[in-house]
């Protein structure tokens, strides 16, 4: 399984790409990938934006709650991106919506197969803007171009003008 330490050395520019790649990749049906496309998002997160949700005692207890532990496992030992399966997410959720939790799968949608593994992140993460475009099909130029204006050129998020 790939770290997230792998990519820390990784320009910002490259590993921008290599998470565009990697979602249409997994996107189109190559989840071995999924490992690789966690990893690096995260990393390139911390780049985006502060550390997602971790507070200064680090993370919180478990809740004795499965989808709550899950939430609370991308958000703060993943900052904010995990590969999980698919069997995982529905033992965890029991039916509940992801979007509850602001939760969203690379695959958009969970794979039949139990095993089979998936991407689960943040839907607030600002690098989640350009996974949840890709994984949906959508045009993801303008997701594309917000990440690299703060993660690779710095410059603050329109509201901070």
């Amino acid at each position: 399984m790939t770290a997230a330490t792998d990519y820390i050395g990784w320009k910002s520019a490259p590993l921008l790409e290599l998470v565009r790649s990697l979602a249409v990749s997994v996107t189109a049906g190559n989840l071995d990938h999924v490992p690789d496309l966690a990893a690096a998002a995260g990393i390139l997160q911390y780049r985006h934006d502060w550390p997602m949700y971790q507070g200064a005692s680090g993370p919180r207890p478990d809740s004795g709650l499965p989808d709550v532990d899950l939430m609370r496992r991308v958000r703060w030992e993943a900052n904010g991106f995990l590969a999980v399966t698919a069997g995982e997410i529905r033992r965890a959720m029991g039916g509940k919506s992801l979007a509850g939790f602001n939760l969203c799968t690379v695959p958009a949608e969970l794979p039949v197969d139990d095993d089979a593994p998936v991407c689960l992140y943040n839907g607030l993460a600002g690098v989640g803007s350009l996974l949840g475009t890709i994984a949906r099909g959508e045009d993801a130029r303008a997701a594309f171009q917000a990440v690299e204006d703060h993660a690779v050129h710095n410059r603050p998020h329109p509201i901070e003008y």
